[in-house]
């Protein structure tokens, strides 16, 4: 699979992830938003997150790695949205690196 050429075919992108270790998609940077950490904070023990407005999926995809949880439900309406979130789910299991 030629990577760039899927991330551009799906482009514009917002969310950045980083891909063994080249940074590809928007500039946005998941890893440096601090409400995923306070509401990790908050929920310690969380097991299930209903996620509203998924954008691309950086923020389903950092929290779904969080230990414990076990399932997150992302929902949003926008159907380029929804193809970003789902190949990077597929990157995800595909790889199995921090993306």
């Amino acid at each position: 699979m030629d990577l760039a050429a899927e991330f551009a075919r799906r482009g514009p992108w917002i969310t950045q992830f980083v891909i063994d270790g080249v940074a590809t998609g928007g500039d946005y940077q998941v890893t440096d938003d601090r409400r995923v950490q306070q509401f990790l904070e908050r929920f310690p023990s969380v097991r299930t997150i209903l996620e509203l407005g998924s954008l691309e999926g950086g923020h389903t995809l950092t929290l779904a790695r969080h230990e414990g949880v076990e399932r997150v439900l992302a929902v949003e309406a926008r159907a380029g949205n929804i193809d970003r979130a789902k190949f990077i789910g597929s990157l995800a299991w595909r790889f199995k690196r921090t993306i």
